[in-house]
């Protein structure tokens, strides 16, 4: 495409920054990190940029120009509290684009849903983008805690991984929170299975035990199933009835 001088891959933002400084400054793209850059002898790729460690250097986004009213949900806002996920799954399109499990603060995330929630007063529900919002439980507990403190009415929901430490003590404060649903990347039942697609964080968990905590505090929940994973017929799933 002629009109594409540069292509940014992966995370965006540092390599957007340095881009518009060397515009300003006349300084040339071909030796920024993170680039696929145009020239007349052909595209350079100018090599990887290091990840983004410390993620509360982010800011929060900028929904100011947004047209709310044209959304099929106009009261509900994205919320990225990670980036990656600690489990290696094998049919993930997450996992090459953000390398490695990042996540920030309780501190951080709760300060932007305060900021979100006073720049868009008519936002009642934070939808989470993470790949998971509990690869930290420490943070997302303390998260809870946090909303729970605060008394703002607010309701959420995102993605999670079948792991031991999603207790009925953990979830009741969720729900307290204003947690409404947790929607589990379950793939099969079969333990073994997990680990051979790479679910190495679920190894010990015990789905029964999570449906149980679930149905005890009312909390709502979603188990996504993957169908024709490697072995699958082994385990009579499978089958045509």
């Amino acid at each position: 495409e002629p009109v594409v001088d540069a292509v940014a891959l992966g995370e965006g933002e540092m390599i957007l920054a340095d881009v518009l400084d060397r515009i300003k400054n006349n300084l040339p793209l071909t030796d920024c990190p993170g680039l696929l850059v145009r020239t007349p002898d052909g595209v350079i790729d100018t090599g990887d940029r290091e990840l983004i460690t410390e993620l509360d250097q982010i800011p929060a986004p900028d929904f100011s120009d947004y047209a709310f009213e044209r959304y099929l949900t106009p009261t509900k806002l994205p919320l990225v509290s990670s980036r990656g996920c600690p489990n290696q799954c094998i049919f993930c399109n997450d996992r090459p684009f953000w390398k490695r499990y990042r996540r920030r603060s309780a501190e951080n995330v709760f300060r932007e849903i305060k900021e979100q929630l006073e720049r868009y007063p008519f936002v009642n529900f934070l939808d989470f983008q993470d790949s998971l919002v509990n690869g930290d439980i420490r943070e997302l507990s303390r998260l809870a805690d946090l909303i729970i403190e605060s008394g703002i009415p607010v309701q959420w929901s995102g993605q999670a991984v079948i792991r031991k430490e999603m207790t009925p003590e953990l979830m009741t404060r969720l729900k307290q929170s204003g947690c409404v649903c947790m929607a589990y990347g379950v793939e099969t039942p079969s333990s073994s299975l997990m680990l051979k697609v790479g679910k190495v964080m679920s190894r010990d968990a015990d789905i029964n035990a999570i449906a149980d905590a679930h149905a005890k505090t009312g909390l709502g929940v979603v188990y996504n199933f993957m169908f024709g994973l490697p072995d699958q017929l082994h385990y009579g799933l499978g089958r045509q009835p």
